[in-house]
């Protein structure tokens, strides 16, 4: 169903707050770059496919063919970040256009051109970033900064200046938006993510369905999962939260044996409290005794030992990671809401990001919230 128009935030350049397993990640506009370059390529082929082109024949093999639909399907696992990628350029790209109209239908109103209505409305109330605003960013993120103030103080700035201009511009617009008569019937992209035999809290037939990839190893995650609790606590009845593992071995050593020890810990009904237990106790991880957590935990002792040493957790975490595989997931935290890839910026709180993809999916199933 069409909803109102709330602009997206544009991503600001800053360095990713998530755990890979494999390598360093792009630098998020080198990727882009890269994807802008291959994508209009990819949806001007997708935009003309249809499912007599799917079934064409692109090969033979003797007397075999090879038709496009079993191309696409051999290839999906490569396919899906390069179509979750295109929703998400393609739906910056709406938001832009609605952006522009909505200032041209203002000025055009104020008898203004769009440049004077920018500088009026947007650009005279911006602030200067200070000197302290940009000693204070760089305190912040110094640890993932690793040079000199002086190299970068005037790439802070600018940052800085960006966000707050792109904050100023979305607020007005939001005004724009309820003024002018605007709403979107865009649908965003959805990757099919099974959440079956996985540990969850919340109702079975919440209309909106949260699936989180993590390890509890990761610091990140760790970060992260007071978010997520919060979220199960505001939406109440209307979101099911669901753990998937994704335990980054090479970077995390103990993040497998906590993994099996949740696995464990879930047969006797008490996942969440292992899941919360472990993450406030990460630092530890090293040293800890997982015995002595399912004691604290009241967990049956020998219940818990005869599962670890059993291959059940093993072969419960397996099938998460190949999930992942599938997903072509490999970092974490990974979120998904109702399939919905949910890409987290570094310059905005978590839980209001969230919060914002969860209201959506409420609006386009007309669930009151």
């Amino acid at each position: 169903m069409p909803r109102s128009f709330q602009p997206q935030p544009l991503p600001i350049q800053t360095p990713r707050r998530r755990h890979r397993q494999h390598g360093r990640e792009w630098a998020p506009l080198l990727l882009t770059c890269f994807l802008l370059a291959v994508i209009p390529t990819l949806a001007s082929a997708c935009s003309e496919r249809t499912e007599a082109t799917t079934s064409a024949v692109v090969a033979t093999v003797g007397d075999l063919e090879i038709r496009l639909a079993e191309v696409e399907a051999h290839a999906t696992r490569e396919l899906r970040p390069l179509d979750q990628e295109r929703d998400t350029i393609l739906r910056r790209h709406l938001d832009s256009l609605v952006s522009d109209r909505l200032l041209d239908l203002e000025a055009k109103a104020r008898n203004l051109s769009t440049d004077q209505l920018i500088e009026t409305e947007i650009t005279a109330h911006l602030t200067p970033v200070t000197d302290a605003e940009v000693q204070q960013f760089y305190d912040a993120n110094q640890g993932r900064i690793r040079q000199p103030l002086d190299n970068v103080r005037t790439d802070i700035r600018q940052h800085l200046e960006d966000q707050r201009h792109s904050e100023r511009r979305n607020a007005y617009v939001e005004t724009l938006a309820a003024k002018f008569p605007t709403a979107l019937d865009w649908q965003p992209y959805r990757a099919e993510v099974s959440s079956a035999d996985a540990p969850f809290t919340g109702p079975v037939d919440a209309p909106i369905d949260v699936v989180v990839f993590s390890d509890f190893q990761c610091p990140w995650c760790s970060r992260f999962a007071p978010d997520l609790k919060k979220l199960t606590n505001t939406y109440d009845r209307n979101v099911r939260l669901t753990y998937r593992h994704l335990p980054l071995t090479s970077i995390h050593p103990q993040a497998m044996a906590a993994a099996e020890g949740s696995v464990c810990a879930a047969e006797q009904n008490a996942f969440w409290p292992w899941h919360d237990e472990i993450f406030a106790r990460q630092a530890e991880l090293p040293t800890l005794d997982f015995g002595v957590v399912a004691q604290a935990l009241k967990l049956n002792g020998e219940t818990f030992a005869q599962g670890l040493a059993s291959d059940r957790p093993a072969a419960r975490i397996a099938e998460d990671v190949e999930a992942a595989r599938e997903l072509g997931i490999a970092s974490t935290p990974t979120l998904f809401i109702n399939g919905r890839p949910v890409a987290l910026l570094n310059n905005r709180p978590i839980f209001d990001q969230i919060a914002e993809v969860v209201d959506d999916e409420l609006t386009i199933q007309g669930v009151s919230h």
